[in-house]
């Protein structure tokens, strides 16, 4: 029980079975690199890491050569994320370091991603979310298929994978636009009301500011505007 560090070395489980770790949870989790000897052929491989929080990794082979593979939950958003499609606001704050290691070559697999909800920014949308994984070879990004059928909260499953890379949890960017512009009218001066409204879309929430003559008009942040009294 309790957290283990592993600072700058890397910690060892020789057990293949994946039953072979117990007793991980919130409390008790590795922070660092975790090393675990993969079998040939198929199976499912949990590495309790974390970093801040719990965020464990599980590894499902559907077909392997033997080797081994390590994990690490690191905090925050990638180092890379900024070339990435995420928007940085609506993201898991923290990533997944994968290799593969010692003779893991020829394998296939998916991976089940858990993170704590308090990793979770305040906008983010976990019905809308995609794993995007950094190849560090190239430094580019690419955004694999998911497992739909895995609907919690606070994991998400990336299914087809050939080669194990770092792993980040997003939403992809939806850039604002306008999508109904304000339609203007005549009214007579000093004699009547008159609205303006507009429609956006994109990543929400959206702010407004309603202007006149290039001057911002004071308490007009709403989408629409309204004035009692129209006035040149």
């Amino acid at each position: 029980s309790g957290l283990l560090h592993t600072q700058s070395y890397t910690l060892t489980h020789l057990d293949q079975t994946e039953g072979s770790i117990f007793g991980a949870g919130p409390g008790s989790y590795i922070i660092g690199r975790f090393r675990r000897i993969i079998a040939p052929g198929i199976g499912d491989y949990t590495f309790p890491v974390g970093g801040s929080s719990f965020s464990p990794v599980k590894i499902s082979f559907t077909q392997s050569d033997g080797g081994s593979v390590i994990v690490r939950s690191a905090n925050g958003d990638h180092p890379s994320i900024n070339s990435s499609s995420l928007n940085t606001l609506r993201t898991v704050n923290r990533y997944w370091y994968t290799m593969a290691d010692s003779g893991l070559l020829n394998y296939s697999c998916a991976l089940t991603l858990n993170w704590a909800f308090s990793d979770q920014d305040a906008y983010f949308n976990r019905s809308s979310a995609v794993a995007a994984v950094f190849n560090r070879s190239s430094s580019g990004w690419t955004y694999p298929g998911l497992n739909q059928a895995i609907t919690g909260s606070t994991s998400l499953q990336v299914v087809g994978i050939a080669v194990l890379q770092d792993f980040q949890v997003g939403q992809v960017c939806r850039y604002t636009s306008i999508t109904n512009q304000p339609v203007g009218g005549s009214v007579c001066e000093n004699s009547g009301s008159f609205t303006l409204s507009v429609t956006a879309a994109g990543d929400e929430p959206f702010t407004y500011q309603w202007q006149k003559d290039g001057s911002n008009l004071i308490n007009a942040y709403a989408s629409s505007y309204s004035t009692a009294q129209a006035g040149a």
